[in-house]
């Protein structure tokens, strides 16, 4: 819909999916990056294991398909697991509540959650604490709009990180009634875990984002990404044009920072 002019801006998920959109040669491009760090983690029951590394001796990791074609491949190229732990995860989570020595692929900060909510105690092993580096929840556009309509991206762009900031920092009831508009199963108290796990986390406001603002990106970290993608064999090395992936021309400017810190001082 992005691509045939439906949509006007969309909120993806890693870059991922946006190098699989240089590859097949569709016309859009990443604006922003909400996200500093990928939600991705793996879980597992409290003090099972020690660290990170210690889960490569998991007997079971439990990975989604999608998964299984993405950050798996590089678990497997990079940080010691291994193919035969490697078991289909169908998004519930009966079979990990009913096995201590089990692992599977959680979002931070879901999963988790939904597993205390149950009487599970857990450990979330973020991935990119790991060296897991893309950015996540980007802004795409179409490569088009950035050309003849940038004003547009900008004051969309500038409208969006000036509400992540009133609702990381200031009064989220408005923002919270929304959601829970839109979504019945949500309640406040659902909400305030979640935002506590992506604080607890430093998923939003990290990184380049303290000084650069929201939404912040740097053609190095893509590229760093990309080579990731590339080594772990994600994506081949000479498929992606990273010229098109992404322009920082939108954001690294700071855009927001007086609210936060306006917001802070209350």
């Amino acid at each position: 819909m992005l691509a045939a002019g439906r949509l006007d801006f969309l909120m993806a998920g890693n870059l991922l999916l946006s190098f699989d959109n240089v590859r097949n040669d569709i016309p859009t491009t990443v604006v922003a990056a909400f996200f500093q760090k990928d939600p991705q983690a793996l879980m597992a029951h409290a003090g099972q294991y020690e660290d990170f590394a210690a889960l490569t001796e998991a007997p079971t990791v439990l990975i989604s398909k999608d998964g299984q074609f993405s950050f798996w491949q590089w678990l497997t190229d990079a940080k010691g697991f291994r193919d035969d732990q490697l078991r289909p995860y169908g998004f519930n989570l009966a079979q990990f509540l009913g096995d201590e020595e089990m692992v599977q692929q959680a979002y931070a900060t879901a999963e988790p959650i939904y597993a205390a909510a149950e009487g599970a105690e857990v450990d979330v092993f973020l991935l990119a604490d790991q060296g897991w580096n893309t950015y996540s929840t980007t802004i795409e556009t179409r490569a088009e709009l950035v050309e003849t309509d940038p004003d547009l991206v900008q004051r969309f762009l500038n409208a969006s990180i000036e509400g992540w900031y009133n609702f990381l920092y200031g009064d989220r009831t408005a923002a919270y009634e929304a959601i829970m508009a839109a979504n019945p199963d949500m309640t406040v108290e659902k909400l305030e875990k979640e935002m506590a796990q992506f604080e607890k986390l430093d998923i939003i406001d990290s990184g380049n984002a303290l000084e650069k603002g929201i939404g912040a990106m740097s053609e190095e970290r893509i590229e760093a990404f990309h080579d990731l993608a590339v080594s772990a064999g994600i994506i081949e090395a000479g498929e992606v044009d990273l010229s098109k992936v992404a322009t920082t021309q939108f954001v690294n400017k700071g855009h927001g920072l007086d609210i936060k810190q306006q917001l802070m001082s209350n």
